[in-house]
C-alpha cells in the first residue's frame, strides 16, 4: 500500500466507513435490476451520490435514486448534496467514482476474455 493511501486510512476511517455504510443502508428496497452501481464520495463541504443505470431510466428508478438520496442527506445535515442519476448502457465500462458501494454482477463482453 502505498503512503498516501496508508496516510488517507489513517486520517479518514470513520468518515469512510460512515459514508460506505449510510449509503449501503439508504439502497435497501431501492435496487432495480437497470442499476448497475452506486457510489458516493465527499469533501468538507458536499456529499457526491452516483446513480449509473443500464436503459432508460424510468421514472421508479429516479424515485428510487431520490429516496435513496434523501436517506442518506440526512446523517450529513451540513453538507450539500449533488445526486448524479446517470444513463450508461451496458457494456460501456462505469466510471469509478467514489467509493463503489453496489455493483451489481454482469457478464464480461465479447471482447473481454
Amino acid at each position: 500500500m502505498s503512503q498516501h493511501h496508508q496516510k488517507e486510512d489513517k486520517e479518514y476511517p470513520s468518515d469512510r466507513v460512515k459514508a460506505i455504510l449510510n449509503m449501503s443502508r439508504a439502497l435497501w428496497g431501492e435496487v432495480s435490476p437497470a442499476l448497475r452501481s452506486a457510489s458516493v464520495k465527499w469533501d468538507d463541504s458536499a456529499v457526491y451520490l452516483y446513480f449509473f443505470y443500464d436503459g432508460k431510466i424510468s421514472e421508479e428508478d429516479n424515485e428510487s435514486a431520490e429516496c435513496v438520496a434523501t436517506e442518506f442527506i440526512a446523517s450529513y445535515p451540513d453538507h450539500n448534496l449533488e445526486v448524479n442519476i446517470i444513463r450508461l448502457d451496458y457494456p460501456q465500462k462505469v466510471p469509478e467514482e467514489g467509493e463503489l458501494v453496489y455493483k451489481r454482477r454482469e457478464a464480461k463482453p465479447q471482447n473481454e476474455v
